[in-house]
């Protein structure tokens, strides 16, 4: 189906009950419509497996949202966006491989995705939406960039017990002087959450690991990191052990 079809009247395969793939061509504009699934009376409870052809380059709002039985989706490597509500509650799905030349994930994109085990946010991606990823209750594992401008979108995501924060485009994470909320670590409610920082982070904002996790038990910063702002692991009362790079600067006055 062109990704920018219309309906003029009705919803076509509404009685389509069988239809287990979905496959999603370019259409004329490249962008799948906003409401793209109900418009057309797609079951979401059938679908098991969406491909976005490639030359799409953005998944409208809500296109694919309560699709219970979606387990796989193959995105195409022109894709910059994911849309409001785009997979929301798609409960089936276990992982996905989002393309590099992705720019942006709206709120509440996978909110409710309970099935989800691990989520790699690409390099490219400078902005991540409100509720993302909240109440992904069953993802274990996060890889992100370290320079997004606000890492606190995992609400109720109580299971996570890995996460791996990457340079991104700047190698700089941001301040994060305000409620830990949403940040992985700080969510999950394992007894030991691991946290990896790749060679090419250069320097961390402050407050960036605050927020009251006591799972985060360890850090082993990379030899690339150079700074790292006040008040770094404010009420992560389990950290045991930390070992700086050979280039890292800290003001242990600031440590708390």
């Amino acid at each position: 189906l062109p990704a920018d079809i219309t309906v003029s009247n009705g919803e076509p395969f509404v009685w389509c009950s069988s239809l287990t793939e979905l496959i999603v061509t370019p259409g004329v504009s490249g962008e799948i419509s906003n409401g793209f699934s109900s418009m057309l009376g797609l079951n979401d409870q059938s679908i098991e497996t969406v491909e976005i052809s490639e030359r799409v380059m953005r998944v409208g709002d809500g296109a694919f949202q309560n699709f219970k039985s979606l387990r796989v989706v193959m995105f195409p490597e022109s894709l910059t966006e994911i849309g409001v509500y785009a997979f929301m509650r798609c409960s089936s799905m276990r992982s996905m491989s989002l393309p590099e030349t992705l720019e942006v994930i709206q709120g509440q994109a996978f909110l409710g995705c309970t099935g989800l085990v691990s989520v790699t946010i690409p390099n490219g991606v400078d902005e991540v939406g409100s509720m993302a990823f909240n109440d992904c209750t069953g993802l274990t594992s996060v890889t992100m960039p370290v320079d997004l401008p606000t890492l606190s979108f995992f609400d109720g995501c109580a299971s996570i017990e890995r996460v791996t924060l990457t340079p991104g485009k700047t190698g700089i994470g941001n301040d994060l002087r305000t409620s830990g909320q949403g940040r992985p670590w700080c969510e999950s409610e394992k007894d030991e959450v691991v946290v990896n920082l790749e060679y090419g982070i250069i320097s961390l904002g402050d407050s960036f690991f605050s927020g009251g996790s006591s799972g985060l038990k360890s850090l082993t910063f990379p030899d690339s990191l150079e700074i790292i702002g006040s008040n770094p692991f404010k009420g992560c009362t389990g950290m045991e052990s930390l070992k700086l790079g050979s280039k890292t600067e800290i003001d242990w006055q600031s440590v708390a």
